[in-house]
């Protein structure tokens, strides 16, 4: 192994292990950084199956075939994001609805502090 290996492998195994423990996902996402840390661990260790799998598919060598990947991946990525941030979005705007409800009812039911006050100052007067 020679020392950029080491670091791609220490990364891609830093990368996963700070996934597994820090972020808490449904199992099937697990599986699939699960899958891709070792598949990408074993292109790291093995370059050479990297292009032969490249020409098999018609690519030309194994790292074009790697980058066509990472960019596909990478697009389903940001539209993932993307759903996420809009189902986020409009939960947001969901309780922001209903917490404006809330305090309105709220305030409807009880009479205001200046109400109470004057209330209170009159019959004190009197």
């Amino acid at each position: 192994m020679n020392g950029v290996q080491v670091i791609l492998v220490t990364l891609v195994g830093g990368g996963s292990l700070l996934y597994f423990v820090a972020l808490r996902t449904k199992l099937w996402d697990r599986l699939l950084v699960l899958a891709l840390a070792l598949s990408g661990t074993w292109l790291i260790l093995r370059p050479n199956h990297a292009t032969s799998l490249a020409h098999f598919l018609g690519v030309g060598r194994g790292v074009d075939l790697i980058i066509y990947l990472a960019l596909v991946s990478l697009g389903f990525v940001v539209l993932l994001l993307f759903s996420e941030i809009r189902d986020l979005e409009s939960r947001l705007v969901r309780l922001s609805r209903a917490s404006a409800m809330i305090q309105a009812a709220a305030a409807l039911r009880a009479p205001s502090q200046a109400e109470e006050k004057e209330t209170h100052e009159a019959a004190h007067s009197a």
